[in-house]
């Protein structure tokens, strides 16, 4: 289940861009190569369920 206020706060709406069904979404302003935030990675992993 979802938390949207946790991903809406952490990843804008605007920032998570539909793709097709396979690929599902991309999500744009967020360095994977850096240190994320424990809220970052929650809100990553909701996107992906």
């Amino acid at each position: 289940m979802s938390n949207p206020v946790l991903v809406n706060q952490t990843i804008p709406d605007s920032d998570v861009v539909p793709l097709t069904s396979r690929v599902g979404a991309e999500i744009r302003g967020v360095l994977l190569g850096g240190d994320l935030s424990d809220a970052a990675i929650a809100a990553i992993n909701q996107l992906l369920l």
